[in-house]
């Protein structure tokens, strides 16, 4: 420090230094037909044909994950998304839906018909397919 003024602009800037944020972890809430799920019981194929589903689901995602899909498609807007931005939405769904515990999710995202954006807030919703797990071969005698 050279001066006393210059020792008075530091201790101002220190005493005016706010310090930012901290986006908060806040796991995201899928629901499935109104029913809450863990976020990992639906996952994104990749499958060409694959049927567009029936049952509605919903995405909500706050803090960390939000900005997240935020900084990853800038340009997301509320509304119903072009079928490209669809198509990259559910493509960052398949970071954020990873299975964290044992078993095969239940649920395969199909559309994703409207987003809602707000600040440090997502809502996802659209249509899903039920996944019916492979049953078991089971051996027959031959006859």
């Amino acid at each position: 420090m050279n001066s006393h003024a210059e020792l008075v602009g530091l201790i101002d800037r220190v005493l005016a230094y706010e310090p930012t944020t901290v986006t908060p972890l806040v796991p995201p809430v899928l629901r499935v037909d109104g029913v809450r799920h863990e976020p990992g019981d639906a996952t994104v194929l990749r499958c060409e044909g694959l049927s567009p589903g029936f049952l509605p689901w919903s995405l909500h995602c706050e803090g960390a994950v939000a900005v997240r899909i935020l900084e990853e498609v800038p340009e997301l807007a509320s509304g119903r998304p072009r079928a490209a931005l669809a198509a990259r939405l559910l493509e960052q769904l398949r970071v954020i839906l990873i299975r964290t515990r044992e078993g095969s999710p239940r649920f395969a995202l199909s559309t994703i018909d409207r987003v809602e954006v707000g600040p440090q807030r997502v809502l996802l919703t659209g249509t899903c397919t039920l996944i019916v797990p492979a049953s078991p071969r089971v051996a027959t005698a031959a006859v």
